[in-house]
C-alpha cells in the first residue's frame, strides 16, 4: 500500500517514480476538492501506467495494480475456518 498526500504535489511525486521499476499493490492518492485538474492528470497517469481506479473516499483516490491478483494472489488465500 502506497499512501500519498503531499498537499498538492502528488502528481509531481508519482512522475518522479519509475513505476515500469517499482510497483504497488494499491495506491491511494489525496483528491484536491478545489484542483480536479491535478486530479485527472494523476488519475491517467496512474491508469496509463497499469492502475485502476477503484473508488474516491475521504479526499482520496484509490487504484488497484491491474496485475495485483497475479502478485498477491497466493498470499492472499484464506485458511478454511475451522469449527
Amino acid at each position: 500500500l502506497f499512501s500519498l498526500d503531499v498537499e498538492g504535489a502528488e502528481f509531481q511525486v508519482l512522475k518522479a517514480i519509475d513505476l515500469s521499476k517499482i510497483g504497488f499493490g494499491i495506491i491511494m492518492a489525496e483528491a484536491d476538492t478545489h484542483n480536479q485538474l491535478k486530479n485527472m492528470a494523476l488519475r491517467m497517469f496512474l491508469e496509463s501506467n497499469g492502475y485502476k481506479f477503484i473508488m474516491e473516499q475521504t479526499n482520496s483516490y484509490w487504484f488497484i495494480n491491474s496485475a495485483f491478483a497475479q502478485i498477491y494472489g497466493d498470499k492472499l488465500r484464506v485458511a478454511p475456518a475451522t469449527s
